[in-house]
């Protein structure tokens, strides 16, 4: 089941995703859901680390049905064929396509629960709860929750843009020294279709905030949230509810969509074992979730193993169970799992463009993002040659005006170029503009210079002027060219401490993914202290040197290049 991936791994790898919500099955760590478990059998243990309340929560169970929902979206499992005497290929797991209704996106994946709402808000405190959720493994939290505030950046966004840095920050109930960095995603919101509606605190800088797009599946009528089968038919559309961009200081959102109508997912069950048609808890009341038609479950006769339910709710876990993908896959291939950063951007360079009905626009869309998920052309990534840069101190920039260079080469002229770079900037002032370090990509390929986010419909075009208010910048250029390419990232304003916990006052690291390009050698520009290591990865420099010496006088400087001490530079003071 999928790109070669199995239980064995997600083992191994040890993290899980946490949904933070309304409750997971039983409220303990040991579910009754047999999707919650490995490969679907009670005999094989479960996939649930940990589930509690957290706040003014009294428990921790999934009786409304929505974080329950969203659990089953991330990682639910459903067996194929016939397993204990039960056929999974028929009803009332499967439907006549054989699409199974409690499949997630990973369903591999560990989880974990906090539940914050009872039904009411818990009022948890955020930096708690995270930094216990980090301590219990979890990498990915994933949010279907958040206030309708018109795009505002309040205190909730800067607390969460603060939190993906550092999960386990000082003064934290699970403290930790340095950065514990965590994937977190948060729902757009369900106050479209104008614009500015985009809700906290998925209106922060570094979340992966997420947007619905209509799912196909017809139910013969409308679920309990009024949305009918035109809601549910087309792949291309985005569902009129999902809350869009721009932020009140013209920030693109949302990052990325997912389907987000008649998803279905599992219900919490009475007891840990396979019955006909399953047997829903007596506490399950569904207030939490759409379900089907004129029923809290779906299909809404003669089961009680599923439900359904629409919102960007339900397309967030969707995209946390892809990041765990990604996070998986970089752990297969041998390489340190992505940053937050490298997350947002493999998938919003990987996305599919939508040009149905509420897109067909311009990227960056404040309607569909950067387009839908596509983990295809993600698992691409490691096929055809593609650049993969991580934050590191070689790739810090300390001051404004230095740049990062990479020099390859377009390799396949049958597929298209994606290049996005990211980076997790300092939480912003909660009034004006939130953005504080400002970096730009620029790509030089075949004659022509495109600047990040200067788009014309799905592709990039020349010209512009660089965008300094997101902290995620693409070029897409479409198939049909090889050679050469060239890709700068500059540091235009660095004004704040983007790597906390690390150097000085004033930094900034990046990720980079850049799609059907096999990298040269890279460039570094710098202006460095006397003394100071410039790098230590191989690379060309362009290194600034400024002495106090008379104009037009010529001075000698050691440099250490690949470990050759004595080199002299020969420059001329000016």
């Amino acid at each position: 089941m999928g790109k070669g991936f199995t239980q064995a791994q997600f083992d191994a790898s040890g993290f899980s995703v946490v949904v933070v919500d309304d409750g997971i099955d039983t409220g303990t760590a040991t579910p009754n859901h047999f999707g919650l478990y490995k490969h679907g059998e009670f005999v094989q243990g479960d996939r649930l680390d940990f589930n509690r309340g957290e706040g003014s929560a009294t428990n921790a169970d999934g009786r409304d049905g929505h974080g329950n929902l969203n659990a089953h979206i991330v990682g639910g499992y459903v067996p194929s064929g016939t397993v204990g005497g039960t056929n999974f290929d028929a009803f009332p797991h499967s439907d006549a396509n054989s699409f199974k209704y409690g499949l997630g996106v990973a369903p591999w994946v560990h989880l974990g629960g906090a539940k914050i709402f009872d039904p009411g808000f818990t009022f948890p405190d955020y930096e708690d709860m995270e930094s216990r959720n980090y301590a219990s493994g979890a990498r990915i939290s994933t949010n279907s929750w958040g206030a309708s505030v018109g795009g505002a950046y309040n205190t909730d966004s800067q607390r969460y843009d603060a939190l993906v840095r550092d999960a386990q920050p000082t003064g934290s109930a699970m403290p930790a020294a340095g950065n514990q960095e965590m994937v977190i995603i948060f729902a757009a919101g369900n106050s479209g279709s104008g614009a500015n509606t985009t809700g906290s605190p998925g209106t922060g800088k570094n979340l992966i905030t997420v947007g619905a797009s209509e799912n196909v599946r017809a139910f013969g009528g409308s679920d309990g949230s009024g949305i009918g089968d035109s809601g549910a038919d087309n792949a291309n559309d985005i569902i009129f509810f999902s809350s869009r961009g721009p932020t009140d200081d013209l920030r693109f959102k949302p990052e990325i969509v997912a389907p987000g109508t008649h998803v279905t997912g599992g219900v919490w069950q009475e007891n840990p074992t396979f019955t006909a048609t399953g047997d829903a808890a007596p506490l399950f009341n569904g207030s939490g979730v759409s379900g089907g038609v004129g029923s809290i479950y779906f299909p809404s006769s003669g089961q009680q193993y599923y439900t359904a339910s629409s919102g960007t709710s339900h397309s967030t876990p969707a995209v946390a169970g892809g990041a765990a993908l990604i996070r998986q896959r970089f752990i297969n291939a041998g390489l340190t799992p992505p940053s937050p950063a490298l997350t947002k951007a493999a998938l919003m360079s990987s996305a599919r463009y939508l040009n149905g009905v509420g897109a067909n626009d311009t990227l960056w869309s404040n309607n569909q993002g950067m387009g839908e998920m596509n983990l295809d052309m993600f698992f691409d990534y490691f096929v055809t040659p593609t650049i993969k840069v991580d934050q590191s101190a070689t790739n810090t920039f300390t001051m404004t005006g230095e740049t990062r260079v990479f020099n390859g080469t377009v390799i396949d002229p049958t597929r298209p170029v994606r290049i996005t770079t990211a980076w997790t900037d300092a939480p912003g002032p909660t009034s004006g503009n939130a953005f504080i370090n400002n970096l730009d990509l620029e790509v030089t390929f075949g004659g022509n210079t495109y600047r990040g986010n200067v788009f014309t419909g799905p592709n990039s075009v020349s010209g512009g002027t660089a965008d300094i208010r997101n902290n995620a910048e693409s070029v897409f250029l479409p198939a049909g060219m090889t050679g050469p390419i060239t890709i700068t990232i500059r540091a235009t304003n660095i004004a704040g401490d983007g790597v906390p916990n690390f150097g000085g006052a004033l930094d900034q690291d990046f990720a980079l993914i850049a799609y059907n390009v096999s990298e040269g050698l890279s460039v570094l520009n710098t202006t460095p202290a006397v003394g100071s290591i410039v790098s230590t990865a191989p690379m060309s420099f362009i290194v600034n040197v400024t002495e106090p010496v008379d104009p037009g006088s010529v001075q000698a400087s050691d440099l250490l290049v690949n470990g050759i001490p004595a080199n002299t530079v020969m420059y001329t003071a000016g």
